[in-house]
């Protein structure tokens, strides 16, 4: 049976594809509705089966020595005067028509130990003042309720708290 979604849903969707981690609050903003219909359509997608979920994408990296061309992503030259060029794939179609084109002597394809993966580079964002947290910085930790929420100082997890524990009096 086909679900029906309506344009509110859809736009909801968009709106976490874009940030899984957007409170009810903020998504209300962007939907332009109150929060209880942000959250009436939430649980509208989750009773309809929508799981949204963030996929990393990890393709084998391929070393192919012969001649580096534009699309390589890394070049390095070898000391016996050949080039090695890194390359990123999961299709092995496009990595013989690569291999072709770089008139590789050789191929070589590993699937695990990928080479710096430029793409991925998480970052966490505060749930109290909404900072971006970058890699490398100290943050703070606080789980309530089997939810754990990030902050950027002490006195975002102390506020946090302090209104944690006023909204769970109410």
């Amino acid at each position: 049976m086909e679900e029906k979604f309506s344009e509110l849903e859809f736009r909801a969707i968009e709106a976490l594809r874009r940030n899984p981690r957007i409170s009810v609050k903020d998504l209300a903003k962007e939907l332009n509705v109150n929060r209880n219909t942000a959250s009436r359509i939430l649980r509208s997608l989750f009773n309809k089966g929508v799981k949204l979920k963030v996929t990393v994408e990890s393709f084998p990296t391929v070393f192919i020595l012969g001649k580096c061309v534009s699309w390589c992503e890394e070049c390095y030259p070898l000391v016996d005067g050949k080039e090695l060029c890194v390359v990123r794939s999961n299709d092995v179609s496009s990595i013989l028509n690569k291999a072709e084109e770089a008139q590789a002597k050789e191929v070589l394809i590993s699937m695990k130990g990928n080479v710096k993966d430029i793409h991925v580079r998480p970052s966490l964002t505060c749930d109290y003042c909404g900072k971006e947290i970058h890699q490398g910085e100290k943050y703070f930790t606080y789980t309530r309720n089997n939810r754990t929420y990030y902050v950027c100082c002490s006195s975002c997890l102390k506020e946090l708290k302090r209104n944690m524990e006023r909204t769970e009096r109410l």
